[in-house]
């Protein structure tokens, strides 16, 4: 019999060699010209040298002239990246430039013009025709251009598309690289101890291409420049570190001198979003999708599993929308509206409503496994009991986190030191209260169940320190199946025992306990990008 590890990876192959064959569908026939491209890409990740830290990175990254930060264009993840990368860097007072592939170079004076206020976002994208000449979603790189704003930063546009009449046979791609490199390796020579970051498709930064023809450029102007690549989320390296059963450890690999892997997400929900892009699917769509991957997981039945209502902040009035179906309960309806004008995503699980701010896998992932979760055991409603739906939702989210990491095993939690760091924030010392009950509780001594009066006052925090507490313990819960500390059987457990105030306490500390001992790589959601 195979462990629970084997069968989620089997799980993750199968997903994996689902989305692939869709791109190939959209695809259609690949040229010679990108077909090499793909090759030249895949020999930059024939093997790694070592797997390194995210301080470990910064470090490298602050000796280099040039970055390069490969970009899934499709991706936000892949968005993200430089932005948390470039945060680092801005702490520690470098001077910064951004290159970047998604405004043609004829529009440098439209980008400088928004990032100088002159001009207005949308005026901004008219300009520069973003719809015909670049077309991924907008909402993904906004933060990417509000970042140099926030900063000061100048943004160079590196993009060209040349004119059909004067491609001469030379593909488009080596054609776009080429004229990139002049302007990368210009922006260099000209700005002497700044460090030019340039955001640009993954593809496109095998070492033998745009990396190389900066390097030619450079080299006719006698010049050497220290340069350092970042891809991001390669399939082949992904299963490597399966192989050695790190995958869900490891965020960033060094592959060789200077050149860097980021492997902050699964390949496949890197692929998928080609694929949402293109199909422009319906969130009911998507997470019945979820539903389906995690019940043929946990092998529970699909029966009642169609019936469920998606809301998400995008929609006109949705909060008067959702709890509307709570007229005849207005304390109820009062703590629904509390919850839901803050929260990233919930379950109604009266309604089988789930609600999501923005679509995202995560989110959608955590709230599908409740809703399964709770159609399997006929779990109706909360409790009127403000003690009773701290406890239940901590369950709930504990089963939540865990569904949403079989999903994305490389999804994140904040942990103990994050709500150290957390001053400000009202929930973080109740979160810190909670765990030193719980590590006396390891010691033998009673858990003190009992609400802090503020959790008492306020629906909304007490939502979300349960929220964190389940996260907390939901991580611990992948880490032991990841580690085959967690059978089949004991997943099935979870998502049959009938959850009710004391037994949704006792369901907590039980597992608390059970896992106390598992230590995490990570003891901050800011040591990991």
């Amino acid at each position: 019999m195979s462990s629970i590890r084997e069968r989620l990876i089997r799980m993750h192959k199968k997903i994996l060699e689902g989305v692939q064959e869709e791109i190939l569908s959209y695809m259609g026939r690949i040229t010679p010209e990108l077909q090499k491209y793909l090759d030249d890409y895949d020999q930059d990740f024939k093997a790694y040298q070592k797997t390194i830290s995210k301080k470990d990175l910064i470090s490298e990254i602050q000796k280099a002239d040039i970055v390069y930060s490969g970009d899934y264009h499709t991706f936000v993840q892949s968005q993200k990246i430089p932005i948390r990368i470039l945060r680092e860097v801005v702490k520690r007072k470098k001077k910064i430039i951004l290159g970047i592939e998604m405004v043609m170079s004829q529009h440098q004076v439209a980008l400088d013009e928004y990032l100088n206020a002159n001009i207005t976002e949308t005026e901004f994208l008219e300009d520069i025709e973003y719809e015909r000449l670049w077309g991924f979603q907008w909402e993904h790189f906004k933060p990417i251009f509000e970042f140099a704003k926030e900063h000061h930063l100048k943004m160079v546009a590196l993009n060209h598309r040349p004119k059909e009449k004067k491609r001469s046979g030379i593909s488009e791609l080596t054609t776009r690289d080429t004229w990139a490199a002049k302007i990368i390796a210009r922006t260099a020579l000209e700005n002497p101890g700044t460090l030019l970051v340039v955001i640009f498709g993954d593809l496109h930064l095998a070492q033998n291409h745009l990396p190389l023809q900066v390097s030619i450029a450079l080299k006719h102007k006698h010049k050497k420049i220290k340069t350092l690549t970042l891809h991001q989320n390669n399939e082949k390296l992904y299963w490597k570190l399966v192989k050695k059963g790190v995958e869900h450890k490891v965020d960033i690999v060094k592959l060789k001198k200077d050149a860097y892997c980021i492997t902050n997400a699964p390949p496949w929900l890197k692929l998928q979003s080609y694929v949402h892009w293109i199909e422009k699917p319906e969130h009911y769509d998507q997470i019945y999708q979820i539903i389906k991957v995690i019940t043929q997981f946990i092998d529970l039945k699909m029966k009642g599993l169609e019936d469920y209502h998606v809301y998400t902040a995008e929609e006109k009035k949705y909060l008067n929308l959702i709890t509307s179906y709570f007229e005849d309960d207005p304390a109820a309806q009062k703590r629904l509206k509390e919850i839901l004008q803050k929260a990233e995503s919930f379950f109604v699980p009266s309604e089988n409503f789930i609600y999501l701010k923005k679509m995202s896998v995560n989110h959608a992932a955590e709230e599908a496994t409740i809703f399964i979760y709770t159609t399997h055991t006929g779990y109706t409603a909360y409790p009127e009991s403000i003690e009773a739906f701290f406890y239940e939702n901590l369950y709930l989210r504990t089963l939540g986190f865990l569904g949403s990491k079989i999903m994305n095993p490389k999804r994140r939690c904040e942990k103990e030191q994050d709500f150290t760091l957390h001053k400000n924030d009202p929930s973080a010392k109740i979160v810190r209260t909670f765990l030193r009950r719980l590590r006396h509780y390891m010691k033998g001594y009673p858990f003190n169940a009992t609400l802090p009066a503020a959790l008492k006052r306020s629906p909304w925090l007490c939502f979300h320190v349960s929220k964190a507490l389940g996260h907390m313990l939901g991580e611990k819960l992948y880490q032991a199946l990841q580690s085959n500390r967690l059978s089949h059987n004991d997943v099935l457990k979870l998502f049959e025992a009938k959850l009710k105030f004391h037994a949704a306490i006792e369901a907590y500390l039980y597992w608390s306990k059970k896992l106390f001992k598992i230590k995490s790589k990570y003891q901050s959601k800011q040591d990991r990008l």
